[in-house]
């Protein structure tokens, strides 16, 4: 199946759905609790920063997984984050090649 790209739809508290991409995790901050997940597929989608994620979504993945999530932008502060990631090994450098 396709990744799915809804844009523009609204969630509770401000909070803007991008709909679903591919990345790759590029940091975890274990003390923080916190990591981010860069991805070539949101920056085209007009994002220029890494997705911010929460430590809940990370458990399991380690820096360097490839990974698809669904992104938003954080009503409060118009920055991304991401939320429910899923392996996507192997799916990543492929949408890489297809976009060229």
């Amino acid at each position: 199946p396709g990744v799915a790209n809804v844009s523009g739809v609204p969630l509770h508290g401000g909070d803007q759905l991008l709909g679903e991409f591919l990345g790759i995790v590029r940091s975890i901050n274990e003390d923080g609790g916190f990591g981010f997940i860069a991805s070539d597929m949101l920056k085209a989608h007009g994002v220029s920063e890494d997705a911010y994620v929460h430590k809940h979504y990370l458990e399991g993945f380690s820096v360097g997984a490839e990974v698809s999530f669904i992104a938003f932008l954080d009503g409060r502060n118009g920055r991304p984050r991401a939320k429910d990631l899923k392996d996507a090994t192997g799916k990543v450098g492929q949408q890489l090649t297809n976009q060229h």
